[in-house]
């Protein structure tokens, strides 16, 4: 995950992690767009870490019924998709 240099930029919050869906690292992205879908067009994503704005970078990501699901490089399992459950991320405003 790649560092972004400061905390001051301004960033929009577009969603979170929500959970983990099946068992090879995809995650359940619960999306504050509008329609929903769209949050896999705004990349990158950020997440702060130690006061420090880290990208998530997602390989793949498609609506599954009535919720968007992704995978997060890195994530890889069932259990480090969990580890992120609840993480916040955000986009850069434009």
């Amino acid at each position: 995950m790649a560092l972004t240099p400061h905390l001051d930029e301004k960033k929009l919050l577009v969603g979170k992690i929500n959970g983990f869906f099946g068992v090879q690292g995809w995650v359940k992205i619960f999306s504050y767009t509008e329609p929903r879908k769209n949050i896999l067009e705004y990349q990158p994503w950020f997440f702060i870490d130690n006061g420090v704005y880290k990208v998530i970078e997602i390989t793949t990501g498609r609506e599954q019924s009535k919720t968007i699901v992704a995978h997060v490089k890195g994530i890889d399992n069932r259990d480090q998709a969990g580890q992120r459950s609840e993480e916040r991320f955000s986009r850069n405003a434009e």
